[in-house]
């Protein structure tokens, strides 16, 4: 029911399969409403576009690559090959996540179109090879220490990823939720009617702001001599 989720999670691996068959497909079918506009991204359709034909942009996350790998190779490598490899000019980009980064699930056919790559503690040398190229992340400590492999500045950047618990997952959820009615805005709303839904949005974003506030202060607090002080 989130309002920016555009189809349920997959579970299993042919379930998973179908999905990127049909994310191929919405590749296809936008690339070639960007050569009947004579463009070269999404973002420059949209800007020729009218507001009705505008295409959003998808992300596709994969949880974890190696099961896919392991159970269907040949299918799932080559539709991540060509999803990676042209997907991004229609909108379309890809997260793929996984705990096995062996050269068996991390091939190079799959890493030459991910240029963009994430590290944490690995367990050998040669998993940081496989990810990054070279050695590094076996040194890491956890609890989201890490290494980032941009591709648009030399050498790699040492990060620091922060804890998510369970608890700020749902209060995003809940935030998406209660702002989702945006996207259910009826095409011929009136002038008093959108200013009352951005009005609304609004004010979800103060309260939610509010309740972060509230939780990273408690969090910063110290306790001394009996007493919490910020």
């Amino acid at each position: 029911s989130l309002p920016h989720v555009k189809h349920p999670p997959m579970s299993t691996v042919h379930g998973a399969l179908d999905l990127l068959q049909k994310v191929d497909y919405n590749m296809r079918r936008r690339l070639a409403l960007l050569n009947s506009k004579h463009v070269k991204n999404l973002k420059e359709y949209n800007e020729k576009v009218s507001e009705t034909e505008k295409l959003p942009y998808i992300v596709v996350v994969i949880d974890e690559m190696a099961d896919l790998i392991l159970a269907e190779r040949r299918m799932f490598s080559d539709r991540l090959a060509s999803l990676s490899s042209i997907a991004r000019a229609a909108g379309i980009h890809i997260i793929a996540a996984t705990q096995r980064p062996s050269v068996d699930v991390v091939s190079g056919k799959i890493k030459v179109n991910f240029p963009a790559r994430i590290a944490f503690q690995v367990p050998s040398a040669a998993d940081s090879k496989t990810i990054l190229n070279q050695k590094g992340a076996e040194k890491l400590v956890s609890r989201g220490d890490g290494y980032y492999l941009s591709p648009i500045r030399p050498g790699i950047l040492r990060i620091h990823a922060p804890l998510t618990t369970a608890e700020d997952l749902k209060r995003m959820m809940d935030l998406s939720l209660a702002v989702g009615h945006v996207h259910r805005t009826p095409a011929d709303a009136t002038a008093e009617e959108q200013a009352e839904l951005l009005h609304q949005i609004l004010e979800d974003q103060k309260s939610f702001e509010k309740s972060e506030e509230t939780s990273i202060a408690d969090t910063l607090a110290t306790k001394d001599g009996g007493k919490y002080v910020n």
